[in-house]
């Protein structure tokens, strides 16, 4: 007898839901709402749950957020990352400590100080599942807070308790005493972050290296720690794969250097910031038995371009590169380098201001693997230019194959005329460009405060990019909608798309292309009514929307937007602050013309009555001000 949907086994729904690939709850929502059984099963599949003020502002009278923990009861990690500041995050802690929810992970960052009682009762319940613990950017944190995360939660294997503000508290903070007790008690700890902890010294980086289980490290800009410290880790820490640090300076001493080269053969991860390196440190690097995935000299100096090719020519397992503010760095050196980083999935680069287009292009030419690049603040857009070729002559060029052709085609846009009798044209036929784009995985790119990068640059470079999906080009002056349209023709993927400054930029291009655009961040640039309109009819999928300072977006671009026939159905955050004032009737047909509005952010000048915007909530849409 043949069964109804709803009597599917649970397993068959949760792969079906799999062939969506959800990456966050709102890519279910459509799914949950068709019936309370569908609801049940595609709830079930969230096991994160990201909180901030608008949830409370949405909760009942009393901030009461205990429902959506019943509702979504297989969490295993909530982020109350963002500040809180309609609600007491001891309150919060207490609700989850009466929900039946068995955690493996919080993140805590931002918000106030924890207090005693919320801890304990927290850790009665969650004692033996509570894995990772992110203290980052607290209010105030003490050695007593950390004696009682420690007897809490005794099983932690990750704790971050980097830059505390301790504001308005003054002194106090936390010092040797209470890393002594984390060191003591914490015996499955295997990373931890205590960078920004200014009271700290080097008799705490001894006391974890007590910690067998220990193999992450981070430690930036801890002013009491000295290279002692982190000698004494390395030496003694045999099993240590992470470390990240910012000391100044590192020595090149024949003693540092060999109990490095004896001691840090597992390591993987490499993270120096400003921070004085040696050539002599990286050749040993190099040189070295290691492995290293990851390496950071971000803001270092005293080594040469010496140093760090020898660095990179024997660890070629290189993962993810980061070189931010390297001044020696040019065009021709980073040709060499990419040459010997085969398996390089991310590099960083910004700041780097010798830097032209001639290396993003070598970069994506020879790093198959490459995923990730972030140039921001170089002078991409100067180098690697095409030059106004109108003709040329190749007659009797008789090595000249068909990728000659197709060559001078790709990197010549302004030529006319091509002469090329009694070659071997015929031969080849590789169009090696569009084969390079064909491979290409660069998925990712950090492209701001380029102030030579313009259009056409930016369209070569969507030639190669076919996998793109984050794009940000903000504070890039000369780019304009014809250069957004462009890689929009070749990017066909592209999920977000930051032009925050680029006052060029009035809309996304005469052809929209950007059917699969999420996330629009467009502040304070030249986005104006027909560029709303555009955006209406063809971004479907548009999740987010900032339009903060867009002097051109009036009332009527917002209603072409938002219109009834508008392919804008699944839009959620609106950022209009600083555009133009909108009347209580207005926001009104806003929220009722675009049910699936959660957030509208005005300026607080233009905010409507209390009362009105208590209606608009009722209706599932805050609107705000972020001042």
């Amino acid at each position: 007898m043949a069964q109804s949907w709803e009597d599917l086994p649970e397993e068959l729904w949760k792969a079906i839901f799999d062939c969506f690939k959800p990456t966050e709850y709102h890519h279910l929502e459509s799914i949950s709402l068709v019936c309370k059984r569908l609801q049940f099963l595609s709830d079930r599949l969230v096991s994160t749950l990201n909180v901030s003020t608008p949830t409370f502002l949405l909760a009942p009278a009393d901030g009461d957020i205990s429902p959506l923990f019943r509702r979504f009861h297989h969490l295993k990690r909530i982020n109350f990352s963002d500040p809180l500041s309609k609600v007491s995050v001891n309150n919060i802690v207490s609700a989850i400590s009466r929900s039946d929810l068995r955690l493996t992970a919080l993140d805590l960052s931002n918000q106030e100080r924890l207090s005693y009682f919320a801890v304990h009762d927290l850790g009665r319940k969650m004692k033996d599942t509570m894995r990772t613990l992110i203290c980052a950017r607290m209010r105030f944190l003490n050695d007593q807070d950390l004696d009682q995360i420690a007897a809490s939660f005794p099983d932690l294997e990750e704790l971050d308790i980097s830059y505390p503000r301790n504001f308005p508290f003054g002194g106090g903070g936390v010092s040797d005493e209470g890393i002594s007790g984390i060191a003591e008690k914490l015996q499955k700890l295997r990373s931890i972050n205590i960078s920004g902890n200014r009271l700290i010294s080097d008799v705490s980086l001894i006391n974890l290296s007590s910690r067998s289980s220990l193999s992450e490290i981070s430690a930036r800009n801890c002013s009491c720690l000295t290279i002692s410290g982190i000698d004494y880790v390395i030496q003694h820490r045999s099993n240590l794969l992470s470390l990240s640090i910012s000391i100044n300076p590192i020595p090149s001493s024949h003693a540092f250097i060999e109990s490095f080269r004896a001691n840090a053969s597992n390591l993987q991860s490499l993270e120096l910031s400003n921070t004085c390196v040696s050539d002599e440190l990286l050749s040993v690097i190099g040189n070295h038995n290691l492995f290293l995935q990851k390496l950071v000299l971000s803001d270092c100096r005293g080594f040469t371009f010496d140093g760090l090719f020898n660095c990179v020519l024997g660890q070629q397992s290189l993962q993810h590169l980061n070189l931010y503010r390297t001044g020696f760095l040019t065009d021709e050196r980073m040709s060499s380098l990419s040459e010997h980083l085969p398996h390089l999935f991310s590099i960083g680069l910004d700041t780097c201001s010798r830097l032209t287009s001639s290396t993003f292009f070598n970069l994506a030419k020879n790093c198959p693997s490459l995923e990730e690049i972030s140039m921001s603040d170089t002078s991409l857009g100067l180098g690697g230019e095409v030059p106004h070729l109108f003709s040329i002559g190749l007659d009797t060029c008789s090595r000249l194959t068909s990728s000659t052709l197709f060559n001078l085609a790709k990197n010549f846009p302004s030529l006319e005329e091509i002469s090329m009798l009694d070659t071997s044209l015929g031969l080849g036929g590789e169009d090696s460009v569009s084969e390079l784009g064909k491979n290409c995985k660069i998925w990712s790119l950090k492209l701001s405060d380029n102030k030579y990068l313009r259009d056409e640059t930016l369209e070569r470079i969507g030639t190669l990019c076919p996998e793109l999906r984050s794009l940000d080009v903000s504070l890039c002056p000369s780019i304009t909608g014809v250069g957004i349209g462009g890689i929009g023709k070749y990017c066909t993927k592209i999920t977000e798309l930051r032009i925050d400054w680029c006052r060029g930029v009035r809309n996304l291009g005469s052809d929209l292309q950007f059917s699969k655009l999420e996330v629009l961040m467009a502040s304070a640039s030249g986005i104006e009514d027909a560029g709303l309109e555009m955006i209406g009819r063809g971004c479907q999928r548009l999740r987010i929307l900032h339009v903060k300072d867009c002097y051109g977006v009036t009332k009527e671009g917002l209603r072409q937007l938002l219109k009834s026939d508008s392919s804008c159905k699944v839009l959620r955050k609106l950022n209009l602050e600083r555009c133009c004032d909108l009347s209580a009737d207005f926001l009104a047909w806003m929220v009722s013309s675009s049910p699936s509005l959660r957030t509208i952010i005005l300026s607080s000048r233009s905010l409507p009555t209390l009362k009105s915007r208590d209606l608009f909530l009722k209706h599932g849409c805050l609107v705000t001000s972020a001042e």
